[in-house]
This record gives C-alpha cells, structure tokens and sequence, in this order.
C-alpha cells in the first residue's frame, strides 16, 4: 500500500551537481520521459546517490538498477538514489513511478520530490512545495512506488528522491517521469506560487526596496512594505512575481490590497508578457498593461488588473510599484483564470 502526503515548506534539502534541462522553451506532450537515465542502463549517469551503488543484477524487467545500502537509525539518515530536474514542466501533471524491493517484509522505502525557486533555494533549504509516497515491501518481490505532483508556477527546480532509512539494503530499479495530460483551466484556479507572502522569504516575490512585513496583514496574509524613494525617472521601490508558461488566450484577473502613508498616495501595477526567457531579460515584450490607485492612510484599497495573455507568450511578470517618498504596503495578492 502507498501513502501520500502533501505539504509546503519542506526544510528539506537534496544536494546535487547534476542539473538538466526539461521541457525550457519547447512544448510537452504527454507521456514524454523526463528522467535523464530511467532504466540506468547509463550505470548511475543522470543519478546522484548516496550510501548507494549502481547495481546490473538489480533488474525489474529490461531496467538495471541501484542499491540502496542499510543505514543507523538518525534524523539525517537515509541512503538514497536521486535526480535535480532544471526548468520542469509548471502548471502540468507530472507522474513519477519506480519500482522497488526490500531485504524483508515490511521494509519501508519513500519518495521525496520538492520544488524551489532556484537553486540558490535548493542549497538553502527553502522548499517551495513538498510531496512525498511511502510503500511497505516484501523481500525478492518489486513494488511499485508512485508519485504525483503539480509544480506550481514560480518553480526553476525539482527534485526526486528514493530513500531507503532502514537497516537494510533495499533496491530501485526501472523509474520513469512522464508529463501527464494538459489540464483544463477552469475559473477560480490561483497561479500565484505565494499570493499570502505567508512563506518563508516570500517565495516567489521579487524585492526592491522592500521588505517582508509579517505585520502588513489584510485578512490572514502578510505583507510587503515598499520603501518610500527619492523623486526621479529610475526611483521605486516594488514587489514583483514572475509567472512562467501563464495561461494564454484567456483573461487573468489580478488583485492585491495596498495602503499608504498619507491619504492620495497612487499605488501602480504593471504587467507585461514576453515570449520566452530572454526576451524578458532584454525587454523586448509582446503586451504590457498597467493600472493604478490611490490609497488612504491606513487603510486597505484594492488594486485590480485584467490581462489576456496573447498566444506564444511563456513568460509572465506582475509589479506593484511605490514611486512616493512615503512607504505603503501591499498584502493579499491574487491571480486568477477568469471566464
């Protein structure tokens, strides 16, 4: 039997020189492999392992496999075999399946896989989401061990790893990662990675002249302060999102509550949509659009945007931007798949 489990904020780190591409600016279909080595017929190519070994006679069908060696009972203990996917497929079903065999009855082997901003995230610990699956095996028999996740927008990052913590070797053999089938977009689904600013480091949102203000709160989110600036044409403080692979083609609704220091204190957000990575990064855009409003001193005003990303566009950035010498606060985003 598995057992799955959810949760955010994983203080979980996989540590790892092997990086590769999937799915960066070209278009998944379902099915498609995005393991590097699956059957490991590459020995551990594409694997980084620890207390493990690549093993030829641990074999589920045509697929070699690994060893997962026995280890003392810890907090940081486990022998593991893993893989750091760069740029997975956001915004998509992913289906992650291997197959697995004990020493005894009823040893447990898990799945871990968690998603980062960057990998600067990844070293540091700070996990986006975290998914796990457990499987309880038998000794010669291979069991299946499944997982699924939906990597939310934001995520550069993700990670698997199958982990043996007990005191016997265990073994991995035939593993594969496939995309599932697109999902439709219904009204209502959130595509904000942190809309509350409730994680830790405001996962997901880019500062400038500005801070996390736990004590900015519209209803249960927290919020940002953007810093008051001197006047001039390159002066702002701002708190931003980068929304890769948006959905195109159908209106976006975003909203986030602002207030300021003093009463008519104008609050702008903007919006823009590039193709791919470095368009942006040049600033060459395909739409831009920008809206504003005039806050009161303390309290909450809305600032709302609609967009309609055009078709092509795989990247998405959304700014609220203080230009005053005065701070303000911005809490409570939200962007949403309109009908």
């Amino acid at each position: 039997m598995v057992r799955v489990y959810v949760r955010n904020l994983a203080a979980v780190v996989f540590s790892a020189a092997v990086l590769f591409g999937s799915g960066g600016g070209r278009a998944l279909g379902a099915e498609q492999q995005l393991l590097p080595n699956p059957t490991f017929k590459a020995k551990s190519g594409g694997w980084v392992l620890r207390s493990a070994v690549f093993d030829a006679g641990a074999r589920h069908g045509a697929s070699a496999g690994v060893r997962l060696d026995g280890v003392k009972q810890g907090p940081d203990s486990g022998s593991r075999a893993g893989v750091v996917l760069s740029n997975p497929p956001t915004f998509r079903p992913l289906q992650f399946t291997c197959y697995v065999k004990g020493s005894a009855n009823g040893q447990r082997i898990t799945v871990d896989a968690i998603a980062y901003t960057s990998r600067a995230d990844m070293k540091a610990r700070k996990g986006m989401e975290h998914w796990g699956a457990e499987t309880a095996v038998t000794a010669g028999g291979w069991a299946p061990l499944k997982l699924s996740v939906n990597v939310p927008s934001g995520v550069t990052v993700l990670t698997l790893s199958v982990i043996n913590q007990t005191g016997k070797p265990a073994y991995v053999s035939d593993a594969r990662m496939v995309v599932g089938p697109k999902p439709r977009i219904v009204p209502g689904v959130q595509i904000l990675a942190d809309p509350t600013f409730n994680a830790e480091g405001g996962t997901g949102w880019v500062l400038r002249s500005a801070a996390l203000d736990a004590g900015a709160r519209h209803g249960a989110s927290a919020g940002v302060r953007l810093e008051g600036v001197p006047q001039g044409p390159s002066s702002w403080s701002h708190a931003g999102v980068v929304v890769p692979n948006p959905p195109t083609s159908r209106p976006l609704q975003f909203t986030c509550y602002v207030k300021g220091s003093a009463n008519g204190q104008p609050i702008t957000v903007n919006a823009f949509a590039f193709a791919d990575s470095a368009a942006m990064n040049a600033g060459r855009t395909m739409a831009r659009w920008n809206g504003y409003a005039v806050t009161r001193a303390g309290g909450w005003t809305p600032l709302k945007l609609s967009v309609n990303i055009p078709a092509g566009a795989t990247v998405m950035t959304l700014w609220v931007i203080n230009h005053a010498a005065k701070p303000a606060y911005v809490s409570d985003a939200s962007l949403v798949v309109g009908r």
